[in-house]
């Protein structure tokens, strides 16, 4: 956008969006877990209960295997996110929206693919099960396509393929003022994640402000 108006030449898209994300991390939990393929609205709130952009995918997924090390980070994420959580199904008789708590390997039931036992009687009934790197695979789709076959490039080469068709001049200006909205820049550590990998992508020389508005 220049001055208010869209500069049509530039105009990149991605083909590939919240629904597709939606349904993978349905096939992802269905193959895993517990089958949802017929419950996209509940994976739908999963996804943006649970789902995180990681920002050192490598660290992440070791995590995810190991099942929530110790060690500390300096990631930008915020510290109550956690690699490998517990979804709790909502009953829709007392809770119609279900939640992440923290992973209680001691209530694992053997030989079941999910969670019902509980020490305490108010989670006696409840359905659960664990969620590891399923949380930040299904976002890095937006980072990396190809991860499910698409031959396309991520969001930070989409927004330099957008770029290389202006003229530099206008390069400064434009990464100072990069806006990303919509539900998906709402996922934890999607601007962290933006931002530096444009920064590896674009000119030392050229301020670079990612945001996402409020509302």
């Amino acid at each position: 956008m220049l001055h208010g108006r869209p500069i049509q030449s530039a105009i990149r898209r991605l083909e590939l969006g919240g629904k597709q994300l939606t349904n993978y991390l349905k096939e992802l939990i269905s193959l895993r877990h517990y089958g949802l393929m017929d419950d996209p609205y509940l994976v739908s709130q999963i996804k943006e209960d649970a789902c995180f952009i990681s920002q050192d995918f490598r660290r992440d997924t070791e995590k995810a295997w190991k099942g929530n090390a110790p060690a500390r980070t300096t990631s930008t994420i915020p510290a109550q996110v956690e690699t490998v959580q517990e979804y709790v199904l909502p009953d829709y008789l007392t809770t119609f929206r279900g939640h992440l708590r923290d992973r209680d390997v001691t209530k694992s039931v053997p030989g079941s693919r999910f969670s019902t036992g509980a020490a305490n009687p108010a989670q006696a009934h409840e359905e659960s099960f664990p969620l590891g790197n399923e949380r930040f695979v299904v976002p890095e789709l937006l980072f990396n396509p190809s991860d499910i076959g698409m031959s396309q490039a991520g969001l930070p080469e989409v927004v330099v393929q957008s770029l290389s068709t202006l003229p530099a001049s206008l390069w400064p200006v434009l990464l100072a003022n990069v806006i990303v909205v919509g539900g998906n820049a709402k996922i934890p550590g999607f601007v962290e994640r933006l931002q530096s990998e444009l920064r590896a992508l674009t000119p030392a020389d050229c301020m670079l402000r990612v945001r996402c508005p409020e509302e």
